[in-house]
């Protein structure tokens, strides 16, 4: 019976000391010289966030500035489907303007 018990407690402790991972705080000791370089990667690591941050803030104004010019394009060819041709007088000149808004748009 007493061997019995001491497989049961050693289960238990067993598993215990596997749990004991559940415990772990988040935090680990380290030298002053070790500090230092993680808060350097830290600092260099919230930097990096912040510019890619700003720049996809950028690139969603971006795109969305696109998409709102060329929406009404589309539009604007999918009227009439019925018809064979499309009549744009001016076109040359048209275009010509809308892609220096779209350049615009691209390198700012």
């Amino acid at each position: 019976m007493a061997d019995g018990m001491a497989i049961i407690v050693r289960k238990k402790m067993a598993k215990i000391v596997l749990d004991d991972n559940e415990w772990d705080f988040g935090f680990s000791i380290v030298d002053e010289n070790e500090l230092e370089l993680v808060q350097q990667l830290q600092n260099e690591k919230e930097a990096a966030i912040g510019e890619v941050s700003g720049n996809v803030e950028a690139l969603q104004v971006k795109m969305y500035t696109l998409y709102k010019m060329i929406l009404p394009l589309l539009n604007n060819l999918k009227q009439n489907p019925d018809k064979s041709y499309i009549h744009w007088p001016n076109r040359v000149s048209k275009i010509d303007e809308f892609i220096k808004k779209l350049d615009k748009v691209i390198s700012e």
